[in-house]
């Protein structure tokens, strides 16, 4: 089942389809999803994010597809390059309280770009 998730920012509703799957026993994850017409009209779809709290760490653990460089450029430090090999999501990044107190304009505009790469 796919959820719309709505966010109210800078004069404009960006709308994200999500779905919050129970897998790998990780409950409360969030799956941030593109979808697309391609050419021969078939629909093409991609995860542009994933989200998830980490307890121990007490943050917000992202995946997505901008580039650790991509997010530094946002001013965001706690990021680094995915350790597996076949990690289709390019950056791995914690968010912590401060990021989304003080600055969730923008980690809302990195998801957004970040959906905004996927797709034909």
């Amino acid at each position: 089942m796919i959820s719309w998730l709505g966010i109210f920012a800078k004069g404009a509703i960006l709308l994200w389809p999500i779905r919050f799957p129970m897998s790998y026993g990780r409950k409360g994850q969030m799956r941030i999803w593109a979808f697309w017409k391609k050419a021969d009209g078939t629909e093409g779809k991609r995860v542009t994010a994933t989200l998830h709290w980490q307890s121990r760490k007490q943050a917000v653990f992202v995946r997505c597809l901008l580039t650790p460089a991509e997010i530094k450029q946002r001013g965001f430090d706690a990021v680094d390059k995915p350790k597996a090999a076949k990690e289709t999501l390019s950056c791995d990044w914690f968010l912590h309280e401060d990021d989304w107190a003080h600055r969730s304009s923008d980690v809302i505009a990195a998801l957004d770009a970040s959906a905004n790469k996927a797709g034909p």
